[in-house]
């Protein structure tokens, strides 16, 4: 899936699932990566969907529920 700026998304961060938006988006060699800033403030520079990509992963499943509104 592709997200684009301001998107909302899910994001594991060291095992807890926290709510994002979508600041930027980069294309590298085995997929995208994406600039997210969370509800708390902070701003996570990687995020990816794959998980070879980066430490943060986002939650595909849990953020189409959030898209879906159930």
């Amino acid at each position: 899936m592709i997200y684009e700026n301001g998107d909302t998304i899910i994001v594991n961060v060291n095992g807890t699932y926290q709510v994002g938006v979508v600041t930027q988006k980069r294309k590298v060699r085995k997929g995208l990566v994406y600039t997210v800033n969370l509800e708390n403030g902070k701003t996570l520079e990687s995020c990816s969907v794959n998980k070879t990509l980066t430490n943060y992963h986002i939650h595909k499943g849990l953020t189409k529920q959030l898209s879906n509104g159930n």
